[in-house]
């Protein structure tokens, strides 16, 4: 297994090679978060089932210790959007993207 990168914010983010190739995202947070962070994984599985591109869960949200942790596909590039314009905030607003 190697160690692509990792980011510590809300949650702590490790991006993972693992030895059959394949490139995935573990995530972990505060176990207090748990609720939340399964309902966040049911949406992002729907919409991504639906072919909006983001990272498609790989597993259920675990506790382990005082941590909730997930693991979810790498989906690399893109950026983020920080504008503040309601053009920004329409586009975020649509699932299909055009």
């Amino acid at each position: 297994m190697e160690l692509l990168f990792a980011a510590d914010a809300m949650s702590d983010v490790r991006g993972l090679r693992l030895e059959d190739g394949r490139e995935v995202v573990l995530k972990a947070r505060a176990a207090a978060d748990v609720g939340r962070a399964r309902r966040c994984l049911e949406v992002q599985q729907v919409v991504a089932a639906g072919g909006f591109p983001c990272a498609r869960p790989l597993t259920a949200v675990s506790v382990i210790g005082e941590r909730a942790v997930h693991a979810e596909e790498w989906r690399p590039g893109g950026e983020m959007m920080r504008d503040d314009a309601s053009e920004a905030a329409a586009l975020s607003a649509r699932l299909w993207p055009t």
